[in-house]
């Protein structure tokens, strides 16, 4: 799928080790580097890119069959993706805040290679509290993880 209106690149991945497709967003960013351009591309992703995703995500998972027949037909596959789960992400040139606390998982070009090749790991922020001792994992979405 390509959508030249907005300048997006959307990609159908399908993992079969994993029975998994994912529905891909390809968005290039300007490079931020002040708070009020982060806040705006924070937004974009929330308002605007996030409910994009979750309809193609969507669309997706609710016409497999129909996805299937068109990756049989156009790749000479014998695909059965009927039991596959449907997930999604966008790709992204260059790092952007929303990557730490959207809804969908945000890669750079760099990490989407590492997750093709099987090799991405999320990244845990581990916090110790000075005083305490006390030890505290924060898993993605880091923002909404974080307890004080």
């Amino acid at each position: 799928m390509y959508s030249n209106r907005f300048a997006t690149l959307s990609i159908i991945l399908v993992k079969k080790d994993e029975k998994k497709i994912y529905v891909i967003d390809c968005k290039h960013n300007r490079s931020r580097f002040d708070i009020n351009n982060w806040k705006r591309d924070y937004d974009q992703f929330k308002n605007t890119y996030e409910t994009k995703l979750e309809g193609k995500r969507k669309w997706v998972e609710d016409n497999l069959q129909l996805v299937e027949e068109h990756l049989n037909c156009k790749n000479r596959l014998n695909l059965k993706i009927e039991s596959y789960e449907v997930d999604a992400f966008f790709v992204i040139n260059t790092p952007t805040i929303y990557m730490f606390n959207g809804r969908y998982r945000v890669l750079t070009i760099y990490d989407f290679e590492k997750f093709i090749d099987n090799e991405f790991v999320d990244i845990i922020i581990r916090l110790e509290n000075s005083d305490t001792r006390e030890i505290q994992d924060i898993e993605y979405p880091y923002f909404d993880n974080f307890v004080s």
